[in-house]
């Protein structure tokens, strides 16, 4: 999933939710922690369960991680018109 690397400012917010069916209640059960956590203490098994086949997981990026990848977008629009802009305003 790729929720862990990378630089300690864009990663350390991390945070990784494990979504899993109790099997005798039949309730979804969501158990959320943090990704630094979990991979300092990753012999626990309470707070770092293991996968069961119809487990789903999601990582969240930090809010810095989601800044920037919106900065990018941003950035990837407007190039195509500053191009363009410099191309026709020339002489």
């Amino acid at each position: 999933m790729r929720c862990a690397g990378g630089t300690r400012p864009t990663n350390a917010r991390r945070r990784i939710a494990l979504i899993r069916t109790n099997a005798s209640s039949g309730e979804t059960e969501v158990f959320d922690h943090k990704v630094e956590e979990l991979l300092r203490e990753s012999i626990d098994g309470t707070s770092n369960p293991f996968l069961l086949p119809s487990d789903g997981v999601v990582c969240y990026d930090s809010k810095l991680t989601n800044i920037s990848r919106i900065l990018n977008f941003v950035g990837d629009v407007f190039q195509p018109i500053r191009i363009l802009t410099d191309i026709f305003t020339n002489d």
